[in-house]
């Protein structure tokens, strides 16, 4: 519990706080929250409501720039912000986790990046996904960043390629 929570608890057990003022801050609640029946009672859809917000917000910034995919699969990220091994690396990479049945849309240095101990990929943006790389005009490949150089100042790469641009 957090300290405002070992308090409130607290004025329950002394009888300081009631039922009632909790009735009445549960009215309140639902009062400013939209899509909620205004009657005092801390039902299933007030208490999900609370819920809701008490969980830590995702920062815009924090957000990933490549949707989640049919199934359930985000993008992850695999590489570090300048790692010893790569200091023009002026960002991260997102890649999703291969599966069989991937098209690799080809971003940066290649359409996939790692291997498994079978060979098979480990990491892959399927082609078509939004916010993969538009293609130029006659062009089979995607624009890209050519392999060994940067993808800009941007903080995000999407499998090897500037997030959003």
């Amino acid at each position: 519990m957090t300290s405002a929570a070992d308090y409130n608890a607290k004025q329950i057990t002394t009888g300081q706080l009631t039922v009632d003022h909790i009735t009445a801050l549960v009215k309140h609640w639902q009062e400013s929250t939209a899509g909620l029946v205004v009657d005092g009672k801390a039902g299933p859809k007030t208490i999900a409501s609370i819920e809701e917000a008490m969980r830590p917000a995702t920062a815009p910034f924090l957000a990933s720039p490549l949707p989640k995919l049919p199934g359930g699969r985000v993008a992850e990220v695999t590489s570090e912000f300048r790692p010893t091994d790569r200091p023009d690396h002026d960002g991260i990479d997102m890649f999703y986790r291969w599966m069989p049945g991937d098209k690799p849309d080809f971003v940066g240095d290649g359409g996939c990046a790692g291997r498994l101990s079978d060979g098979s990929p480990k990491w892959v943006v399927p082609y078509g996904t939004p916010g993969s790389p538009p293609r130029r005009a006659g062009s089979p490949r995607p624009v890209t960043a050519r392999p060994g150089t940067t993808s800009g100042s941007t903080m995000a790469t999407a499998g090897g390629r500037a997030a959003g641009t």
